[in-house]
């Protein structure tokens, strides 16, 4: 981030395992609160609480009782306090402001998005945003996929047509993101970074542990972790809105969110304390 303020271009002048988002996270909070760790706890905080406003109003959408959308929000920071992500500054906490921002754009507008095609693009920018952040949230932009594709009942070719427009807003954001190495040359170094170095590291959790020990942590995850009751009763009200006939494409949105989540959590083999 430093480097960034300074003139310099990522990759090039540094060696990072991380998407290129973080660094400009990084860089932004610099440039608002100075070269400290109080001023990235400071812009974290900013960061955090402005994500917990969006939790409150994709909330608002589902509920109307306004005290259980603000526990909601508020929910929300006081874990990302308990879980000690608050001294961290990880990647994860960042994305998840875009990751909301997408819900709650796609939950508002769920029964306009396949007539707004401009709505549908911007909405696939921010998930290219997203995965600038971090890849492993492919599992949610492929569900994502599966979810425009039946959240309309037209023809196959408009919702081929659907598709390829937010398909077009997340390819659009990584070509001008690509482009923008290859002009300060620094292309070859982003590229082997992602495609070679961030893979390695990714599968040395897999390649340290017993299958026995990551199939235990899985079955934790679901029974034994700090995502066990929310898993739970997310199962518990997916039943009873499947039952009482409510489960519709907007409720779908939410339960896709936390698949995509959970999925997410699995394939990075994250089995440390804090995750």
């Amino acid at each position: 981030a430093k480097l960034i303020l300074n003139g310099k271009i990522d990759y090039k002048y540094s060696y990072n395992l991380r998407p290129p988002l973080t660094h400009y996270s990084f860089a932004i909070g610099q440039l608002l609160f100075g070269e400290s760790y109080l001023g990235m706890r400071v812009f974290d905080l900013i960061w955090q609480l402005i994500t917990a406003v969006f939790i409150y109003l994709t909330s608002r959408i589902f509920i109307k009782n306004y005290l259980i959308c603000f526990i909601s929000a508020t929910l929300y920071i006081f874990l990302y306090y308990r879980l000690s992500y608050w001294h961290t500054l990880q990647t994860e906490g960042f994305m998840n402001l875009p990751i909301v921002i997408l819900v709650y754009l796609f939950s508002k507008n769920s029964e306009l998005i396949n007539q707004n095609k401009f709505k549908l693009f911007i909405t696939g920018i921010i998930s290219g945003l997203v995965i600038l952040y971090k890849g492993s949230i492919f599992p949610l932009i492929i569900l994502v996929f599966v979810w425009i594709y039946f959240s309309d009942r037209i023809k196959i070719t408009r919702r081929f047509v659907n598709l390829s427009v937010y398909s077009l807003g997340i390819l659009s954001i990584i070509f001008l993101t690509i482009l923008y190495y290859i002009l300060n040359g620094a292309f070859a170094q982003f590229w082997e970074i992602q495609s070679v170095q961030i893979p390695r590291y990714a599968k040395i959790g897999f390649q340290t542990e017993s299958i026995s020990f990551i199939a235990d942590n899985t079955f934790r995850l679901f029974w034994g972790s700090v995502y066990s009751p929310l898993i739970i009763l997310s199962i518990i009200i997916l039943f009873v809105l499947f039952k009482n006939k409510k489960l519709n494409i907007k409720n779908s949105l939410i339960f896709l969110w936390l698949a995509g989540s959970i999925i997410s959590l699995i394939v990075q083999w994250k089995f440390f304390y804090y995750h």
